[in-house]
């Protein structure tokens, strides 16, 4: 948890500060671990991709950067 926790924290880069940091990458975690589990209880891996990517999109669009895709394993 805590590698999880620095490594977003550092990913959103050196102009945001501590507190805001902590705050996103806490919610990226929660919803990485409600997807995981969502995908355990259901087994729909296409509906849960979905919400997946639709996440990242809106953290995308939050750094300003063009949306990614996320190939199916």
């Amino acid at each position: 948890m805590a590698d999880w926790m620095g490594a977003l924290c550092d990913a959103q880069g050196p102009d945001v500060d501590p507190a805001t940091a902590a705050r996103t990458a806490t919610l990226v975690i929660a919803t990485i671990r409600g997807l995981l589990l969502d995908l355990l209880a259901t087994g729909d891996r296409v509906r849960v991709q979905d919400a997946a990517e639709s996440f990242l999109a809106t953290l995308d669009d939050r750094a300003g950067r063009p949306p990614r895709h996320i190939e199916p394993t």
